[in-house]
């Protein structure tokens, strides 16, 4: 009888130690764990997003944890607590295994969904709200000043109608290479920039469409 009660006790022990084990492992990303499916462990799995136990942004330790992997360089987030850096199959294996991770993610290509986010925001119910459109008459507002972000492709402050510094308060670009930069360094962000549009206009039309005085 005591041979079997202390048998299930070592079984209940290597059980509760399984389940420590396996609930200190960082969640791993869809994504980012089929490209560690059976691939070397020098295998480059590109970059990826490192979030951290912590509710409250970055500590000075964090990028340590990810130097101890042999990483010397990335983006960090330090509000949002996150580090996005270049790894190696090896090098998020072992971060993933780190008490102080609690998730690595692959860096995915965004996908918008328009029309989803125009119904979720309300858009498509305000169109057709007699009462709002008919209290906010006319649609154009009355010669007040209004700020508006275009977050976008990036626009172009040179036209005539779209100055910067009179009806264009800033233009900015974020450089987000973290490959070109030394060490851990936050998003570098350069302001003042005459031309932002560098891709494919959405921007530029964007901001014609609100801050062009004619419109």
């Amino acid at each position: 009888m005591t041979k079997r009660i202390s048998a299930t006790l070592i079984a209940s022990l290597l059980l509760c130690l399984a389940l420590t084990i396996t609930a200190s492992d960082a969640t791993v990303g869809r994504t980012l764990q089929s490209k560690l499916n059976g691939v070397a462990d020098t295998t480059s799995v590109g970059t990826v997003i490192i979030a951290f136990n912590k509710s409250n942004g970055l500590s000075k330790s964090h990028p340590d944890v990810v130097r101890g992997v042999g990483i010397v360089n990335g983006m960090k987030l330090d509000r949002l607590g996150v580090v996005a850096a270049a790894e190696t199959a090896w090098q998020v294996r072992e971060l993933a295994g780190n008490g102080a991770v609690r998730s690595i993610w692959a860096n995915d290509r965004l996908q918008y969904f328009d029309e989803k986010a125009r119904t979720l925001g309300g858009v498509e119910r305000l169109r057709t709200y007699a009462a709002f459109t008919k209290a906010n008459r006319p649609a154009r507002p009355r010669q007040r000043r209004i700020s508006v972000v275009i977050n976008d492709s990036g626009i172009e402050s040179t036209p005539a109608d779209l100055q910067l510094s009179k009806n264009v308060i800033q233009n900015i670009q974020i450089l987000t290479d973290n490959h070109t930069l030394s060490g851990f360094t936050p998003l570098v962000i350069v302001g003042n920039l005459p031309d932002t549009d560098l891709n494919v206009g959405r921007g530029r039309v964007a901001i014609g469409q609100r801050g062009n005085p004619d419109h």
